[in-house]
């Protein structure tokens, strides 16, 4: 007897599997009627729902613009198959994988704080969704240094100073502007920063 997996309930069955004889023979003889009962149990409405857990990243990771997150689950069914492995950032999917190891890259993050879930599905779509990793991205600001003129130069009077700076930012700088005492001498929007 093989059952045919169904979305739909159908209960308990139970199957009774009788012999019967009409006439013996020499070579086989049934002395009195047999039967045997086997109770098919629906596995739809009695299967074990999935167990998954992150494993990376680790609570309370921080990570810095730009963004690339990369997202591990651990997932088992005791009674069946994980279909697949549906990965979460405070409550928005954000990416899906169908075979272990169950992994995800999360590309391009903006600067926030996020709970990362993870939900594993059987063959049967039971489910189960794990504990939450909370994570951090950070934007930390660009980092500038003064190249030309050094420190202590000397110039004569209405003499033209060539300013050079250097700049780095992990997404990009958008400006660098330029000040003496204060005073705003001028921006560029493009490297070489210079003046």
């Amino acid at each position: 007897v093989t059952p045919i997996a169904q979305l739909v309930n159908h209960s308990t069955k139970t199957v009774v599997l009788t012999l019967l004889t009409l006439e013996t023979n020499a070579t086989y003889a049934l002395g009195f009627h047999r039967s045997a009962t086997v109770k098919i149990v629906d596995e739809v409405f009695n299967n074990v729902a999935p167990s998954v857990k992150i494993t990376s990243p680790t609570n309370n990771t921080i990570f810095s613009v730009p963004g690339e997150v990369s997202i591990a689950a651990e997932a088992s069914d005791s009674d069946g198959a994980i279909r697949k492995v549906i990965f979460y950032a405070n409550d928005k999917v954000i990416g899906t994988a169908t075979n272990s190891p169950y992994t995800l890259l999360w590309s391009g993050v903006h600067p926030g704080k996020y709970a990362i879930f993870a939900r594993a599905m059987d063959e049967f779509e039971k489910s189960t969704l794990s504990a939450a990793v909370h994570i951090a991205v950070t934007n930390p600001p660009p980092t500038v240094s003064l190249l030309s003129p050094t420190n202590s130069s000397v110039f004569g009077v209405h003499a033209k100073v060539a300013i050079e700076a250097a700049a780095t930012d992990a997404d990009g700088i958008s400006k660098v502007s330029f000040f003496v005492d204060g005073r705003l001498l001028g921006s560029r929007t493009n490297p070489p920063y210079s003046l």
